[in-house]
């Protein structure tokens, strides 16, 4: 009884996305995707995400690249067998999206007594975590001999760090002897942390031609901070068999720090306290406050498990 070859590796290199231009379809004959050809491509919507038809027959020509679509969660096949020939693609990957960044927050409200400096800005928003590579299911009686499938499973980006809000107005001044100098603004706040990248996407395979028990978890991790879109391995060709091969999305980037407060410097340096035609009397203005400290990176995304198993 064979039991099918499956490598579980992490891309150290990046490569851009491929789309698919046809929507990969219904079965037809008890062949899915029908009319595959070599060096073809075909998408996954929601209709094709869920494929459950008795003695169906997944069948992917050489170089042939499923691509999922950006709205479908999930993939959950049962089939009765899947082939594969040479250099086929399943790209579950997260599909990279544009994420929003946090609102900056206002400059604090109010103003410190005489002499006082301004109030700190408040911290910038935390960025939104990138989403997750999508999760695949799939429950077969065989896996054919030959081929290879890289099941690519990257996770998308985080989102931007929000960022920090300006520092508030500083405490105004008045005419004191001996002259004294004016409280600086605010600092401005510190930006928010950027938001978790997305995990690889989880990947069970069911073969019910393993021997009963068999179960097999493989374990690898990236080079540490290795993230970002991964690249066709150079060991997912010839008959290599199933190899999942994925990156998690990189964190998003910390936000910038919020500018500095304004000092209060409505008093005219002698107007007020001017007393004669010499005095020591001085009102000396206070200086913008300093800029907020930048947020930290995000985390990069985790790593999905894998499992391959009997029933």
């Amino acid at each position: 009884m064979r039991l099918f070859p499956l490598l579980l590796l992490i891309s150290l290199t990046t490569a851009a996305s491929v789309a698919a231009q046809q929507n990969c379809g219904a079965p037809q004959g008890g062949v899915w995707p029908a009319g595959a050809a070599d060096g073809g491509a075909c998408l996954v919507g929601r209709t094709e995400a869920v494929l459950n038809e008795p003695g169906l027959r997944i069948v992917l020509p050489d170089g042939f690249r499923v691509v999922v679509a950006a709205d479908v969660p999930r993939i959950d096949w049962s089939a009765d067998q899947l082939s594969f020939g040479k250099d086929a693609t399943l790209d579950v990957s997260a599909i990279p999206a544009a994420l929003p960044k946090p609102t900056t927050p206002p400059a604090p409200g109010g103003q410190p007594s005489y002499f006082q400096p301004g109030r700190p800005g408040a911290e910038g928003g935390v960025g939104v975590n990138g989403a997750d590579g999508r999760d695949v299911r799939i429950v077969v009686n065989k896996v054919a001999a030959g081929g290879s499938l890289w099941i690519r499973t990257d996770g998308a980006p985080g989102g931007p760090g929000g960022a920090g809000g300006p520092g508030g107005l500083a405490g105004g001044t008045r005419c004191e002897s001996p002259s004294r100098h004016g409280a600086n603004g605010g600092t401005g706040g510190t930006g928010g942390a950027g938001g978790r990248g997305g995990r690889t996407a989880t990947v069970t395979i069911i073969d019910k031609s393993l021997p009963a028990g068999f179960v097999k978890k493989p374990v690898a991790g990236p080079a540490e901070g290795t993230c970002g879109p991964s690249s066709r391995p150079p060991s997912a060709t010839g008959d290599a068999g199933i190899i999942v091969w994925g990156n998690p999305g990189c964190g998003g980037p910390g936000g910038e720090g919020g500018a500095g407060g304004p000092p209060d410097c409505s008093v005219p340096r002698r107007g007020p306290c001017h007393q004669g035609l010499f005095t020591n009397y001085f009102v000396h203005c206070g200086k913008q406050g300093a800029t907020g400290s930048g947020g930290p990176s995000g985390a990069p995304g985790s790593l999905g498990a894998v499992v391959i198993k009997a029933p």
